[in-house]
């Protein structure tokens, strides 16, 4: 499947819900949109022209000017947790893409990887020049 987007894309990351087909996607443009692939799993994937439609767009935001370098689910799917080139960290509702909450200035150096522990931890870790940041551990 193959989804057209407007940017490039740094990260993604599917709902933890294996009957949830959803995936989420950061890009570097700031943006960060949430498609639905359910209809790629049925038989008849064609839109009106004829042309293959495997997925829907159910949103997209932009909650930074600066790229999104990192996306996750946490562990239940009730949040879409974002890092970004501006150091912060966002969390998003994934049923309408509203910030449900902000951390600005979560790092000294922008953010590389996100990655949700569970509904209430988050680690990240950022890469400078001439170091590596060991992962940082959120409370949510």
């Amino acid at each position: 499947m193959d989804i057209k987007l407007s940017s490039d894309a740094l990260d993604v990351c599917f709902h933890p819900n294996e009957s949830t087909n959803q995936i989420v996607v950061g890009l570097i443009s700031g943006k960060v949109q949430l498609y639905d692939y359910t209809d790629m799993l049925k038989n008849d994937i064609s839109d009106e022209s004829g042309k293959s439609k495997a997925y829907k767009r159910l949103w997209s935001v932009r909650p930074s000017h600066k790229s999104c370098r990192g996306v996750a689910f946490d562990a239940s799917g009730s949040n879409i947790f974002c890092i970004f080139k501006d150091k912060s960290i966002i969390a998003l509702d994934p049923s309408s893409g509203h910030v449900k909450a902000r951390w600005s200035s979560a790092h000294e150096s922008a953010p590389s990887r996100i990655l949700s522990i569970n509904e209430s931890l988050l680690a990240t870790g950022a890469v400078s020049y001439t170091h590596l940041t060991l992962p940082t551990i959120y409370s949510v």
